[in-house]
């Protein structure tokens, strides 16, 4: 008879070699990302929670089914840090292009469902959080993300389009 740790992952084999596997020596920051940390630099929790993400999302075997969600709740939380500082606009373009990132790696460990409510549930916050004296500081930025969008295959466009996040 096996003990519950044997039998648990502690014990299985297949585990210890996925994770032999899975282990890099380093993994670099993608410098595009670098400027989700300017809105929140000042507060340490934030910011150490969001240089655990990056690391999570520039590792070179991630998994979107654990870091999308993480990623999600981080930014919907955040989004008014983001919005209000000088990088906003920027940031927004950054926060997207992960995002559709995750959709087009999507398929193995997470829908592209799953990714579109995500997609869309940041493009409604940030539509709905900008305000009037905002908008020509985020019109570029609206414009690019956009471009972006347009640029999917006519599949994920369906996918997003049928999300129950509407976008203003």
């Amino acid at each position: 008879m096996t003990s519950k740790q044997e039998q648990g992952l502690g014990g299985s084999d297949a585990l210890r070699a996925n994770l032999l596997e899975t282990a890099v020596e380093e993994v670099q920051i993608d410098p595009r990302h670098e400027v989700l940390r300017e809105p929140v630099k000042e507060y340490s929790g934030l910011i150490k929670g969001l240089d655990k993400l990056l690391y999570e999302l520039n590792h070179p075997f991630r998994n979107w089914r654990l870091t999308l969600p993480v990623f999600r709740s981080f930014v919907l939380k955040n989004s008014n840090r983001y919005i209000a500082h000088p990088a906003g606009p920027e940031c927004a373009i950054t926060i997207t292009q992960v995002l559709l990132e995750a959709l087009h790696e999507s398929g193995k460990f997470i829908t592209a469902e799953e990714v579109a409510e995500a997609i869309c549930a940041y493009l409604d916050k940030l539509v709905s959080d900008i305000n009037k004296d905002q908008v020509e500081d985020y019109l570029n930025a609206l414009s690019e993300i956009f471009k972006q969008l347009g640029g999917l295959s006519r599949e994920n466009l369906l996918i997003i389009s049928s999300s129950y996040h509407p976008v203003s």
